[in-house]
C-alpha cells in the first residue's frame, strides 16, 4: 500500500471516531457550546481585522487624493465615517461567515432535526445580537463624541462666526 492511501485511511478512521464521539455527547454539551463559542470569537476577530485592513488601505490610497478645500472638521468626519463603514462591513462579513461555520459545527454533532435547528437558531441569534450591539455602540460612541465636541464649542459655534454681543461691541468702537 502506498503511504498516501495509509494516511487517507487513518484520517478517515480518525474522522469517524471524532464524529461518533461528537454524536454521543451532543451539540448541547459543554464541548459543543465551547466549540461554537471559540468559532464565534475567532470569526469576530477576523471581522475586526478585516475592518482594520480596509482602513489601512483606505489611508494608503487616500494619500494620492488631495482635497484642498476641505477643513479639519470635514477631514475628521470623513475619516470617522470611513472607519465606521469599514468596521460595519467587516462585522457583517463576520456574521455571515459564522453562520456558515455554525451550520458545519451543528452538522458535525449529528443532532436530531429539532435540537439542531434550535441550537442553530439560538447561537445565530446570540451572534447577531452581539455583533449588532458592537456596531450600535461603535456608532453611538461616535455620535456622542461629535455631539460633545459641538456643544463644547460654546456660544461661538463654528470658526469665523461670532455672537451678536461681540459684533455690536466691535461696531460701537468703530463708530466713535
Amino acid at each position: 500500500m502506498s503511504p498516501c492511501l495509509v494516511s487517507t485511511k487513518k484520517k478517515n478512521e480518525r474522522h469517524e471516531l471524532v464524529k461518533a464521539a461528537k454524536a454521543s455527547i451532543g451539540i448541547w454539551s459543554a464541548y459543543g457550546i465551547e466549540e461554537t463559542r471559540e468559532q464565534f470569537w475567532q470569526t469576530f476577530q477576523e471581522g475586526k481585522d478585516m475592518g482594520k485592513r480596509m482602513t489601512f488601505y483606505d489611508m494608503i490610497f487616500s494619500m494620492f487624493q488631495s482635497n484642498r478645500n476641505e477643513d479639519g472638521a470635514a477631514f475628521v468626519m470623513r475619516w470617522v465615517i470611513r472607519i465606521l463603514m469599514n468596521y460595519t462591513i467587516g462585522m457583517i462579513v463576520a456574521v455571515i461567515t459564522f453562520l456558515f461555520q455554525l451550520g458545519s459545527i451543528v452538522w458535525s454533532y449529528s443532532p436530531n432535526a429539532a435540537s439542531g435547528f434550535l441550537f442553530f437558531f439560538v447561537a445565530a441569534f446570540a451572534a447577531c445580537s452581539l455583533i449588532g450591539a458592537f456596531i450600535l455602540l461603535m456608532y453611538g460612541s461616535c455620535v456622542g463624541c461629535f455631539m460633545f465636541m459641538a456643544n463644547a464649542g460654546g456660544e461661538r459655534g463654528r470658526r469665523g462666526q461670532t455672537n451678536q454681543q461681540d459684533y455690536d461691541r466691535v461696531q460701537d468702537t468703530h463708530r466713535d
